[in-house]
């Protein structure tokens, strides 16, 4: 028995030792040849490989090596951020911060654990959160660790500006100057304030738009945790007309469900909750009022808290989900091109500290001091592109004689279809100057102006230019947008 089990086990392992080597001939590729993902994710785009083939080990070692100086740029661009930022961030991936210096809220997934086992405290931070303290929010993934509350506190306190690489970048949304008032609610709550956010810099509203309203609450001197039936409040909005009649009532659970009053404390809390003014809406004096409801029982009188102006319409709403363009960004938008540029929005106009953002399908604008700047999106996107580097073939020479044209300022060429769409379509100052070369993306060669990617397909096909837009907010395939 003992000499047949060595003559079986000398004959499988060479066997054994065939088969592993043979199954390395075959591999999954750990880089995408397409996107910027982090190793170890196989893309159904790369199919496996065999390590003689053209895209063998080498072609991968390359690859990584591309993806690495791309990650560089990011990771260098992301430092930037955070140190202007100025104040502790808040980040999934703690060690963002402290390569610049700063320091971060919590390391997220050791807090987790402390925070499930009882031995961590999250409702300060949830308070800084709802008043907006935290500068800015760095996230590789919404959900990663986080808890609910933390999660829901982000989603409706704060708005996404961008991205840069893997990272979605939020900051808080502006709520406008403070108005005091003092009223009394039941449950031993006050408001003690609210904000009516400017319109794209107006202090009136158009119908159609989002008027942006918050509510400073605090509990009454001496009620901190006991306040009972409480704990599940909605606040409820009504928009009423002159005589007082209903016209529209919304209603949104108190602190977005995350901070009930029992975890104030004796701080002022801000809630934040968006009005969308009806489109049909006529021009005049309007007034917002308040209740809080508990399930079906609301547990008082609405208590009219602000007037709200409605002009006449000066924007207009595009798209499909119907987001307000102010009168300011709809000059741009239709300077830019209009649908077949810039495209319809993916947001509604968003105040932030100093400015007004909105993206489209495929630019950004920034609204500042009555003046109206594209974001410079083939900067800021191609930074985390890892596209191949194609050589240029200019082609036959056309009748103009003109193939090709150089820009001294950044050292590139466009030639030939990418040269005649750019000087079709605004040119310099509307598409930018190029910024790299002709790339591989996949099935298409692409090129990256200062503010667009001009792209077509590798065999046949015209050129068009990219959702930059889309990529920039990080929202493929019709994902809406976060806020409100």
């Amino acid at each position: 028995m003992p000499s047949f089990v060595f003559r079986l086990s000398s004959f499988v392992a060479p066997v054994v030792t065939l088969l592993v080597a043979g199954s390395l001939l075959r591999y999954y590729p750990i880089w995408s040849e397409n996107y910027l993902k982090l190793a170890g994710i196989i893309e159904g785009r790369n199919p496996p490989r065999l390590i003689a083939g053209g895209y063998g080990v080498w072609q991968d070692l390359r690859r990584e090596r591309d993806i690495l100086a791309t990650l560089t740029g990011v990771n260098r661009a992301l430092v930037g951020q955070v140190q202007a930022a100025g104040a502790p961030i808040f980040t999934d991936v703690p060690g963002v911060a402290a390569q610049a210096g700063q320091l971060a809220r919590l390391q997220v997934f050791e807090y987790r654990q402390l925070l499930d086992a009882g031995l961590v405290d999250q409702r300060p931070l949830l308070r800084d959160i709802a008043n907006g303290r935290v500068p800015l929010v760095v996230l590789d993934y919404l959900g990663n660790w986080l808890t609910p509350e933390m999660i829901a506190m982000i989603t409706h306190r704060y708005a996404q500006v961008g991205s840069l690489g893997t990272f979605d970048l939020y900051r808080p949304v502006d709520p406008g100057p403070a108005v005091a008032i003092d009223l009394d609610f039941p449950t031993r709550l006050q408001l003690v304030g609210y904000h009516l956010a400017p319109s794209a810099g107006r202090p009136a509203y158009h119908s159609g738009e989002t008027a942006l309203l918050t509510l400073d609450w605090r509990q009454e001197s001496g009620a901190r945790g006991q306040t009972p039936g409480a704990e599940s409040i909605d606040v409820i909005i009504q928009l009423t007309d002159e005589r007082g009649r209903t016209l529209q009532q919304t209603g949104q659970p108190l602190l977005y469900g995350a901070l009930p009053p029992s975890n104030w404390g004796d701080a002022t809390v801000q809630h934040m909750q968006p009005i969308a003014l009806p489109p049909e809406l006529p021009a005049g004096r309007y007034w917002i009022a308040i209740a809080l409801r508990a399930g079906e029982r609301n547990l008082g009188p609405p208590q009219t808290v602000a007037p709200l102006t409605v002009e006449p319409q000066a924007g207009r709403q595009l798209g499909e989900n119907g987001f307000y363009v102010p009168a300011p960004l709809l000059d741009a938008w239709a300077r830019l091109g209009g649908d077949e540029a810039p495209g319809d929005p993916l947001m509604p106009a968003t105040p932030f500290q100093g400015y007004t953002l909105q993206c489209f399908a495929r630019t950004c604008l920034n609204l500042a001091g009555g003046r109206v700047q594209q974001l410079p999106l083939g900067e800021q996107v191609h930074l985390a592109d890892v596209g191949l580097p194609q050589a240029p073939v200019p082609g036959e020479e056309r009748q103009d004689g003109v193939t090709a044209l150089y820009f001294a300022q950044t050292g590139q060429y466009l030639f030939m279809e990418f040269l005649d769409y750019w000087r079709d379509h605004g040119g310099e100052d509307i598409l930018g100057p190029p910024i790299t070369p002709e790339l591989i993306r996949g099935d298409r060669i692409v090129q990256y102006t200062r503010y667009a990617r001009l792209e077509r397909p590798a065999i046949g096909g015209s050129v068009r230019l990219g959702r930059l837009g889309e990529e920039y907010l990080r929202l493929p395939g019709g994902v809406p947008y976060r806020w409100p």
